[in-house]
């Protein structure tokens, strides 16, 4: 009989795992042990970790958000499967564990950004039962800026996330120049280290407008969502 994978909880101890394993997935990708020491501890955070044969093969994290209208949301934020151990449908046992934890919380449903070219992630939630939504969206980050006046409020919904890569926040709905500079201010009162967004690609009209306001294009993004309510 083969081997079956394990899944169970992180914790502190799987810290050089989770780093070793995201850095042999996002090379480009800044990752501090501090950060992901920080989120292992956050009761907020579920994060799972699949062994096969007593190695770490892979993680996966995800966290509530409500949504302007109040609704909750199961964010799975980072999936991870180590190189020697892709194939063998590891990331799907992760989000069924992640996927559980979400219902247990009380959300309404699970949602994940994941890349145009992603196609191994793409595949994985497929067959979770995730829907990929049509609206291609561009992210956009910039960093915090001491001096930014704070004297504008951001008309948009802006979240304090915490992430394996950072600690930061979010900013949906609104993408005026008012609220977008608002926004960077309030990263700084907040001390996050960055503010992101995401903007319908349909409705780039003006991309110099984000550069001109410290905004830097990341990468473009579909939303893959599933809902729990036929899961009841």
């Amino acid at each position: 009989m083969a081997a079956r994978p394990d899944i169970r909880r992180a914790c502190a101890a799987d810290l050089p795992a989770v780093i070793q394993i995201n850095q042999l997935t996002w090379p480009e990708e800044e990752i501090r042990l501090s950060q992901v020491e920080k989120v292992l501890h956050d009761p907020a955070h579920d994060v799972f970790m699949v062994e096969m044969q007593g190695q770490a093969a892979g993680f996966i994290d995800g966290f509530i958000t409500r949504s302007a209208q109040g609704e909750l949301r199961w964010e799975v934020d980072l999936l991870a499967v180590h190189p020697g151990w892709r194939g063998r449908q590891f990331g799907q046992h992760l989000i069924r564990a992640c996927l559980q934890a979400g219902q247990e919380r009380g959300a309404g449903f699970a949602r994940a950004l994941i890349q145009l070219e992603n196609r191994a992630s793409q595949t994985s939630f497929a067959r979770s039962g995730f829907d990929c939504q049509p609206e291609i969206l561009s992210l956009y980050i910039a960093s915090a800026e001491e001096g930014i006046s704070p004297s504008v409020e951001s008309a948009g919904h802006v979240l304090v996330v915490n992430t394996l890569h950072y600690f930061g926040l979010w900013l949906e709905e609104d993408h005026r120049s008012a609220s977008l500079s608002a926004a960077r201010a309030a990263c700084w009162q907040a001390n996050c280290e960055l503010v992101g967004t995401l903007v319908i690609q349909s409705d780039l009209s003006d991309n110099k407008k984000m550069s001109e306001l410290g905004f830097t294009k990341v990468n473009d993004y579909h939303w893959w969502v599933r809902s729990f309510k036929t899961d009841a």
